[in-house]
């Protein structure tokens, strides 16, 4: 996401934090990737006025896909990194205005490997159409489609650790409610006998493993505050 000093001017820093308060398309896209437990980095780019542009190509190494929520403004490098992320194999996916008034949209569209998504309308109109795109472009490294349910994963040696934090917070309980069944779908671990980690104290939720290929389907069950998933 960028955006230009002047229009950052018109709003309040309360109404810049609280996407509720200002109708901005970047607000409207993470919240619709994090209702679907999607698994995303932020990278915020700089001007190179206000602050010196140090994006590099280095900062996309390793991702498959590049979201640009409505960027009506890049510097020259930004644009060149894009491109040649595109070109090289890289998926894109430009939700609404891309660097206006230059020729970045005909060099992306010319790689076949950038999806573009107009934001006309309101977001009841829009958000659907970014995540029709947007689910035919993202394979979940987890799939989990319960609320409330944090999900990060981290690959790192052969070695897979899931990271799962319940958000189901009953105020009058003052406590969160375990949840009593949840499916993760897992692509790409080792092995079916995973080693489920709680904090000190805390039940360890019995699960059930399942593998189908290259994924694993794990059914777990009464999964409280957090609980982390090894394999390997």
């Amino acid at each position: 996401m960028q955006d230009t000093c002047g229009a950052l001017l018109d709003a309040t820093a309360a109404e810049w934090l609280d996407p509720d308060m200002k109708p901005v398309p970047f607000w409207d896209v993470i919240r619709a990737m994090s209702e679907i437990n999607a698994q995303y980095d932020v990278v915020m780019l700089p001007d190179g006025e206000f602050r010196a542009d140090d994006f590099t190509a280095e900062q996309l190494e390793g991702y498959p896909l590049v979201i640009v929520p409505d960027c009506h403004v890049l510097t020259e490098n930004q644009q060149t990194i894009l491109t040649g992320y595109a070109q090289n194999g890289g998926r894109i996916l430009i939700a609404g205005r891309i660097a206006e008034g230059t020729g970045l949209k005909k060099a992306l569209e010319e790689t076949g490997n950038t999806v573009f998504v107009s934001l006309e309308g309101e977001k009841e109109q829009y958000i659907p159409r970014f995540m029709i795109a947007f689910g035919k472009l993202y394979n979940a490294p987890v799939d989990c489609r319960a609320e409330k349910i944090g999900v990060q994963r981290y690959d790192n040696g052969g070695k897979t650790w899931i990271h799962l934090l319940n958000y189901q917070y009953d105020e009058l309980a003052d406590r969160v409610t375990p949840v009593e069944s949840l499916e993760l779908t897992i692509r790409d671990v080792a092995g079916t006998a995973p080693e489920i980690l709680v904090p000190a104290g805390e039940r360890v939720p019995g699960y059930e493993v399942i593998r189908e290929g290259e994924q694993v389907k794990l059914m777990l069950r009464n999964v409280g505050l957090y609980t982390v998933i090894a394999f390997g």
